[in-house]
């Protein structure tokens, strides 16, 4: 139900009957996605594996920021060799 709520509310076009699978997602959403899962490996101590294999946006930073400000801070900290 919620799929159909989201898909009536932020589609103009909504795919044909008995298909609710989405066709497109903004940029942010996928960025935003990314940034929790990163945020879970950081919590988990675990990050430092995958961060740093692909340049992070703006954007995905600051969702990580925001989802994990201590361990952003210091994954930062370790890669940048800042405070």
């Amino acid at each position: 139900m919620p799929d159909a709520l989201a898909l009536d509310i932020h589609s103009p076009q909504r795919p044909p009957s008995g298909d609710q699978r989405w066709r497109f997602a903004h940029q942010s959403v996928w960025e935003f996605l990314l940034a929790s899962r990163l945020a879970g490996l950081l919590r988990a101590g675990r990050g430092d594996e995958l961060l740093g294999e692909a340049q992070l946006t703006g954007l995905t930073i600051r969702f990580l920021r925001d989802l994990a400000p201590g361990e952003a801070a210091a994954w930062a900290a370790r890669v940048g060799g800042g405070p």
